[in-house]
């Protein structure tokens, strides 16, 4: 159907053509007018999340012609990051186009003061929402057993749980840890230790394994494929998983069907992480997905999913 809207357009409107100059203001007009009935209609927050969410999953006519509008450049294109985003990352099998400045380090999720204004502890911030799951399931873990986090950061987590449960070896595992190694050098030792790296790529070496994996507002990164063979890989290597992932807009999470991915906003996905971990034998222990006031941020749609699995049978 595109195609031929456009062979038609180009036999009647050449290019160059005051036709076709008229033809693309006509259209820039009315896609532009369109959105913006849906954003007064619906909201700031919800009209620009449903035009995105439509944009990857209808393929009616007029999506169809939308889609086409926005994946060219164009007047109004820079209005539409996120659609050129999931059009450039949808079929990535690892490492979007948005995580730059986590593999360079230029993030400041690596920084000594990362904790400053999002909470004074480990247990108020945002990523300390995952130990409402992994505390009960560390406490039942035997002395020697290993923990990992993924996206560890500044390492604030794993140093804090090695000294809550000393018999239990803890790593943490990021593009770069030299600012956690040097921030907890007094506690790295025989119970606690970091290590550089892309978890895809330790997974796959074989370099990367224990008891327990757990992350925080990381996989909420990673691209549809890059999700689903991290799933495959943790599948071999870990027997239990826990995720505390943030969600931006009404998405609701499922426990049947197949997995999908939905591009969310600027470097975010969702995904249906129990789908996901259900097809490679990981079974729900338990989760909740609760809406979250973020202590720096102003946005209120945010919620976080946090989940529990376990391999059935074990690994």
């Amino acid at each position: 159907m595109i195609r031929y809207i456009k062979q038609n357009v180009d036999k009647f409107f050449p290019n160059g053509s005051i036709g076709r100059r008229l033809f693309v203001v006509g259209l820039t007009a009315f896609c532009s007018l369109w959105c913006t009935a849906l954003i007064l209609l619906m909201g700031t927050y919800q009209a620009p999340r449903y035009i995105h969410k439509k944009l990857q999953t209808s393929d009616s006519f007029v999506w169809k012609l939308m889609k086409t509008f926005l994946s060219v450049p164009s007047p109004t294109a820079f209005l539409f990051l996120n659609y050129n985003f999931f059009l450039a990352n949808k079929s990535r099998p690892r490492l979007s186009s948005g995580v730059s400045g986590y593999v360079d380090g230029s993030s400041g999720y690596y920084s000594h003061d990362f904790d400053m204004g999002d909470g004074e502890s480990i247990e108020t911030q945002q990523r300390g929402k995952v130990l409402e799951l992994l505390l009960p399931k560390l406490a039942t873990l035997p002395e020697g057993a290993k923990v990992c986090e993924i996206g560890t950061g500044n390492g604030d987590v794993p140093a804090y749980l090695s000294e809550k449960f000393p018999e239990i070896f803890f790593e943490g595992v990021d593009f770069s840890v030299n600012v956690a190694t040097e921030k907890h050098l007094g506690n790295v030792g025989r119970r606690l230790s970091f290590k550089e790296g892309y978890g895809l790529d330790l997974l796959q070496a074989q370099s990367l394994s224990g008891d327990v994996l757990f992350a925080s507002s990381t996989f909420v990164l990673f691209t549809p494929k890059e999700i689903d063979k991290y799933f495959e890989l943790l599948s071999r290597s870990f027997n239990t998983v826990i995720l505390n992932e943030l969600i931006l807009g009404d998405y609701q999470t499922h426990v049947e069907g197949e997995p999908t991915s939905i591009h969310m906003d600027e470097n975010m996905w969702f995904h249906e992480y129990i789908l996901y971990a259900k097809k490679y034998n990981f079974a729900l222990d338990q989760y909740t997905l609760n809406h979250y006031n973020h202590p720096t941020s102003l946005r209120p749609d945010i919620k976080l999913f946090i989940g529990s699995f376990t391999q059935e049978g074990g690994f």
